[in-house]
């Protein structure tokens, strides 16, 4: 089957959380670094996981303040075409809906993109252009990402 695609763009952000144990003195644990558009991130209640499969990952402790932090312009696509792309490693259940991936900062209509898993494991993806809901949509797996295996 042909690429639809013949000549995809190049990345404008990659994060792969496979900084070196040690860097510039820095905590490893704490910087998460842009390889592309130099827009690091934060990591807070994180610690890396070893292997590091598939390039590098991060364990998040499951507390509320367990989180990687973007600069708010990561988000910002405008009327752009975007795409977001990760892997997900995780057998919790005890969320009804947990952030995996957004800019979405409250609840009800607005200009967001969202990813969130549900206590039963499928994903939602929702994209919101503004506060009255145009072109809002919702859309939702069909199998399930919380049983131990590494989903992209």
């Amino acid at each position: 089957m042909a690429n639809p695609l013949p000549n995809p763009p190049a990345p404008v952000r990659d994060w792969r959380f496979d900084e070196p144990d040690t860097t510039n003195n820095d905590d490893p644990n704490l910087v998460a670094y842009d390889s592309v558009g130099m827009l690091n991130g934060s990591l807070e209640a994180v610690t890396r996981v070893a292997p590091r499969v598939p390039t590098g990952a991060v364990h998040l402790d499951g507390s509320n303040a367990a989180c990687v932090n973007f600069p708010a312009q990561v988000a910002q696509f405008g009327t752009a075409d975007f795409t977001v792309s990760f892997w997900i490693n995780t057998t919790d259940k005890s969320l009804d809906l947990c952030d995996l991936v957004g800019n979405r900062l409250v609840a009800g209509h607005g200009n967001f993109f969202c990813i969130r898993m549900q206590k039963s494991g499928l994903v939602s993806a929702e994209v919101d252009q503004d506060a009255n809901g145009t072109n809002y949509i919702n859309v939702v797996s069909n199998a399930s990402v919380n049983n131990g295996s590494w989903h992209n």
